[in-house]
């Protein structure tokens, strides 16, 4: 009976269901003026924020900031920061962004700076003891964190600082294990736990993550990326999937490679490349009503929005690769069979009726596997693209 009841349940749903959905990313407008190295971004009450950092050559400190609105798609000047500084590290709570760490061709940024939108003007905070440049960061509740960095002696730093804007008091938490400093790598957050991965430290570059426990005050290592060592990635959140992008190799190759993290899993999977010019190493990253946004750096000015719930009226009928599941509903398991027509290798991506993303993987063989066990039962929505850009969806129910 209980199967009888799923079955019926997920044809209602197939039939007023008319959307395939995928993540898809979107180009949008080039911030103004020059572009830049080294700055920071937060995003505050539906709008993105970029500013700081500094021109090509050593330091050439910049005080500009701009704000990005996504609904008019237009980027606009705002009052800069009271000193320019490059280096930066910054963080959203409650409406409001917070600017700290960084230098200058002078001195070393102890300040906070508060960053008002409905004043557009900034006030100057706590002081943070120890200055740094090249830190991550990350947000949770009305607390922000500062974790690692390139202190004025010269090193990579293990320490993190929590900020609690409530009170405007910094506190040194458990740093992370010696040999784990680093500066230059991506941080986010996952609920009530910060992460912190990649970067570079005494011996070179890394592809490790950590977490940190607020709650215990505690640090813990995961699942590193299978992939190779980066630094001077963006990452965001959306939901509770966080999102790492690009970055920069040992070897100097400038990554385009997107990779999607599970924290509650503690896995990591591959999605299809970040289409820009080139890769957004060294730039800001921002979430906006569950989009993320990437503003790229290191002498680009490029802006792209990536939606992992993308809706796409395509049928499946007008597909450029004609997929075939058997038997569907899926009850033990079935088979997917793609065309090859000269494709070597593809991507697929399974979301689910709410349009989230719940595999991906890739492919070299033109037949798979939709295992029920590793479902729940529901409608999903099967995607394939192969090398040449070709797309195939088909729509199957589990039982």
């Amino acid at each position: 009976m209980k199967n009888r009841i799923c079955v019926f349940t997920f044809l209602m749903i197939m039939t007023i269901l008319g959307l395939q959905t995928r993540a898809q990313w979107s180009q949008k407008t080039h911030h103004s003026g020059f572009a830049r190295y080294d700055f920071a971004g937060f995003s505050a009450n539906g709008k993105g924020y970029m500013g700081g950092g500094r021109y090509a050559g050593p330091f050439n400190a910049i005080s500009e900031w701009q704000e990005f609105d996504p609904v008019t798609d237009v980027w606009n000047v705002i009052t800069p920061m009271p000193y320019p500084f490059t280096g930066l590290a910054a963080f959203g709570i409650g409406g409001y962004g917070y600017v700290s760490c960084g230098v200058n061709d002078a001195f070393f940024n102890y300040d906070t700076y508060l960053y008002n939108q409905t004043g557009n003007n900034w006030a100057t905070l706590a002081t943070m003891i120890y200055p740094r440049l090249y830190a991550s960061s990350a947000t949770v509740g009305s607390k922000g964190y500062i974790i690692g960095g390139y202190g004025f002696a010269a090193e990579p730093m293990n320490d993190i600082w929590e900020y609690n804007s409530l009170i405007d008091i910094w506190t040194e938490k458990t740093a992370l294990p010696f040999e784990a400093a680093r500066y230059y790598a991506t941080a986010f957050s996952v609920g009530s736990d910060v992460f912190v991965f990649g970067g570079t430290n005494y011996d070179g570059y890394l592809n490790d993550l950590w977490k940190f426990d607020t709650n215990l005050d505690q640090w813990f290592q995961m699942t590193s990326m299978p992939a190779e060592a980066r630094f001077q990635s963006n990452s965001f959140v959306i939901g509770d999937t966080a999102y790492v992008v690009g970055g920069v190799t040992i070897s100097g190759t400038n990554l385009k490679e997107v990779w999607q993290y599970q924290a509650s899993s503690d896995t990591w999977s591959q999605l299809p490349d970040f289409p820009g010019t080139t890769g957004p190493f060294g730039g800001v990253s921002f979430v906006i009503d569950e989009k993320g946004y990437i503003v790229t750096g290191n002498g680009t000015k490029e802006c792209w929005v990536f939606d992992p719930y993308w809706a796409v009226n395509v049928s499946e009928k007008e597909s450029s690769l004609n997929l075939s599941l058997y038997p569907n509903p899926v009850i033990n398991e079935s088979v997917v069979t793609i065309p090859a027509n000269g494709s070597k290798s593809f991507v697929v991506e399974i979301t689910n009726s709410y349009g989230r993303l719940v595999k991906t993987m890739k492919t070299s063989g033109n037949r798979l596997t939709v295992d029920r066990d590793e479902f729940t039962c529901g409608v999903y929505f099967l995607r394939v693209q192969d090398e040449f850009l070709r797309t195939g969806a088909l729509k199957f129910i589990v039982l």
